[in-house]
């Protein structure tokens, strides 16, 4: 996988932020057995651990409280592209957490994280994400492709008019789940243009991104009509 330091912010539990310099040094798939006689909760029973060691340098003036939290800004997202889930278990000396409490101004920290991924989904890139709130967009993206993930994450992938099962959740008094049949009519990109005047409430960031247009065309081949998309769908 691509390894290396990028300059990234950190963002702590309590919002504040502090620059880092973030270095991936490693990713390892590990095995069933890594994980014999630990306590693993049971949706996490059929999943593969893969360990990432990651180096933390503290470039800014100021002590960075609860140095440990920098993992909780990595991610690992895999071949299905759904993010791995991070544990908090250490599996022996496969992959432990030696992130300090406190980090001073030049000080580093090596450390290793756990995440879990399905048996058969590989590993497609890690990626560090500082601002991300609930609502808010991320303020900074950083990521380290794994060689040949990409091209198995985009294997499957539809392409222009292809017609994949998409399944909506219309609730239990509309039907639960419904399997509704979804073609890709177009992806087209815009430009930052497009959002002046447009009336939507956006800051200076998100003024300047680009928006694409995605046209998928769905159809209800059931009796139930599903609430929330009245307007996108044909009997």
């Amino acid at each position: 996988m691509a390894i290396g330091a990028r300059d990234v912010v950190h963002t702590s539990v309590d919002e504040q932020e502090y620059p880092v310099r973030l270095a991936v040094k490693s990713l390892v798939r590990g095995s069933e057995d890594d994980l014999k006689g630990v306590r693993v909760k049971g949706d996490l029973k059929d999943k593969i651990p893969f360990y990432l060691t990651y180096e933390v340098t503290n470039t800014g003036k100021d002590g960075m409280p609860h140095a440990y939290e920098v993992f909780r800004n990595l991610a690992l997202t895999g071949t299905d592209w759904a993010p791995g889930t991070q544990v908090s278990v250490s599996a022996s000396d496969l992959c432990k957490d030696s992130a300090p409490d406190t980090l001073a101004p030049g000080g580093s920290y090596t450390s290793c994280g756990m995440y879990m991924l399905p048996k058969d989904v590989g590993a497609m890139t890690v990626t560090h994400t500082a601002g991300r709130g609930l609502i808010r967009p991320a303020k900074q993206v950083a990521s380290w492709p794994v060689a040949g993930g990409l091209d198995a994450a985009s294997k499957e992938m539809a392409n222009v008019g292809d017609t994949i099962a998409v399944r909506w959740d219309a609730g239990q008094e509309e039907g639960g789940v419904l399997e509704l049949p979804g073609t890709l009519k177009s992806v087209r990109k815009g430009n930052p243009a497009d959002l002046t005047g447009s009336g939507l409430k956006l800051d200076d960031e998100q003024k300047l991104r680009t928006p694409f247009y995605v046209t998928i065309s769905y159809r209800n081949p059931g009796k139930n009509f599903p609430i929330g998309m009245s307007s996108r769908l044909r009997g």
